[in-house]
């Protein structure tokens, strides 16, 4: 299941009878693309708004259009960050 920072409900939907585990969001995920948009907020390097954090099973995937230092910071940032297994940066475009 993907979970994206950039929807504008930021909560996970209520835990409702009969869903199964699959259909559930994981608290991981959820953690891991929270850390690395609060991550490029806080970078002043980064220009935060400009890109797109989504992960699934602990995948980052980045999107956007940035400048190549930004990209550069942000894939270093993203793969820093505790809980990420692993970073996909091909739609975060120069």
């Amino acid at each position: 299941m993907r979970y994206s920072l950039t929807s504008p409900n930021l909560a996970p939907p209520a835990r409702a009878a009969g869903r199964t585990y699959g259909e559930i969001i994981d608290d991981n995920m959820i953690t891991a693309a929270i850390k690395v948009k609060s991550t490029l907020l806080y970078s002043s390097n980064v220009n935060d708004s400009a890109i797109e954090v989504n992960t699934n099973g602990g995948v980052v995937t980045l999107s956007g259009k940035v400048g190549r230092a930004e990209r550069e910071l942000a894939l270093e940032l993203a793969n820093n960050v505790r809980g990420v297994k692993s970073v996909r940066s091909k739609d975060l475009t120069l």
